[in-house]
Order: C-alpha cells, then structure tokens, then sequence
C-alpha cells in the first residue's frame, strides 16, 4: 500500500472517530410570530437559515455518511496523489451543504414555533406572511441550550402614495408615487393610476406614471381622489389621497 493512501485512510479514520464522539445537536430554537390587528395567527412561515455553524454539531449523523462517500472516492480516485485532496474536497462541500440548508416551519394558530436539534452556531429568523410586511431576526447564536425568541408582530403590507396630499390650482400638475411599506416585496406588475370624484364636476386625470393635471374648472366640492392599486401575489392593495383644488390665482 503507498504511502498516499495510507496517509489517506488515517485521515478518515481519524476524522471519522472525532464526528463520531462528537455530540449530537440538541438544542431547541422557539418563538411566536403573531399578526398585527389580527386574532388568529397561524400559517406564518418561519425559516431558520444558517449564518455560521460549529463544525462538531454540523457533521453528525450525515457527515458520517459523507466520510463514507469520501472513502469511496478516496478509492476509485486513479492518481494515488489526489486521493487525499479528493477526500479533503468532498468533505468541504458536504460541510458547505449541510451549513447552507434551510429549515421551514409553519406557525401554530396561536402562533408558536420551534425547530428541534438545533446545531451550535448564528442563524437568521425569518417571517413570511401573505398580506404581511416580511421580518428577520438576524444573528441569533445557539451554545448547545434552547434559545427562546421574543415575539415577532408582522405589521399589514400596505401600498404609500407620496405626496401624501396635494392642493393645486384648476389646470396644475403633481407628480405621485406608489410603494410599498415593505422592500423586501416587489410589485411585479406595477402600480395602477385613477382618478375620483369626491362630488360633482370632473376630477382631472392621470396618467400611468402617476402625473395628475387637475380640472380647468373648480367641482363640488373642490377635490379630486388620487388612486393607486397594485397586485402582490393573490391580493390587491389600494392607496389614495386627496388633492384640494382652487381656483387660480386663489390663496
């Protein structure tokens, strides 16, 4: 047997009895993610996504079994000198894998949650309601005891209109903008303009992006209903404002 290979057979044996004696996770990470103005607070999406995991705690069980993938490359690797390099890449790449997933939960009704055994290391928290404005907890560590998570409230998502109000003379223009209270959510589709009456008399109108031109006459009473819509996945959000008109020249 040449020396490559016995060097590389000592270093799974080796490796293999550190993950081996290595405890397995049993840390409990919980919390509650409760909906603002809401009384039932089930169905949120809670991920628990790995920022930095111990190496110990990470390999357990599977990276076991990716020592013994790593062995059975060791073996069929032709070159005798890359057999300990083979070895050595497969094990990061297991790490990196194992490192980099994910775990999801849902909330309860009451809006519980927990993700069991739970390796040492910093993790991110994060909410995900439809029709909510979506929350992190970021840079949460577990040190092989359970980690309780104060409560998370997930505020509505609501669509802005700024200006947030407007007074123009018969004849001006005001340029308005839509977004949502949430940077994290896109609007795929882009933002619907429209204009009210509030009473009689022609409002004035909008165009797509979101410019008015206010009547050349004054309605009654003298406003106009700035509209906006926008779809997010399966709901349809609106925002308006009102503008005052007057008369020109009208302080």
């Amino acid at each position: 047997m040449s020396v490559a290979r016995n060097v590389a057979s000592a270093v799974v044996l080796v490796v293999a009895l550190l993950v081996s004696a290595s405890p397995v996770p049993a840390a409990t990470v919980s919390g509650s993610a409760l909906l603002v103005d809401s009384t039932g607070h089930g169905g949120t999406t809670v991920t628990l996504v790995a920022r930095t995991v111990a190496v110990p705690g990470l390999l357990g069980v599977g990276g076991l079994l990716c020592l013994l993938a790593a062995g059975c490359l060791v073996r069929v690797a032709r070159r005798r000198r890359s057999r300990a390099l083979v070895m050595a890449l497969a094990l990061l790449l297991a790490s990196a894998a194992l490192a980099a997933a994910a775990l999801t939960t849902a909330t309860s009704d009451t809006g519980q949650y927990s993700f069991a055994a739970v390796a040492d290391g910093r993790y991110d928290l994060v909410y995900e309601h439809d029709g909510y404005v979506t929350a992190t907890v970021t840079s949460i560590k577990v040190e092989g005891s359970d980690v309780t998570v104060g409560d998370v409230v997930l505020d509505r998502l609501l669509l802005r209109v700024t200006p947030g109000s407007a007074a123009l003379a018969v004849g001006g223009t005001e340029s308005f903008a839509a977004a949502l209270n949430d940077p994290e959510t896109e609007l795929a589709g882009g933002v619907s303009w429209t204009v009210e009456a509030v009473g009689s008399g022609a409002p004035g109108t909008i165009d797509g992006t979101g410019r008015y031109t206010a009547p050349s006459t004054l309605p009654e009473p003298p406003l106009a209903r700035i509209v906006a819509t926008a779809a997010v996945a399966d709901l349809t959000l609106r925002a308006d404002v009102l503008v005052e008109l007057r008369a020109t020249g009208a302080a």
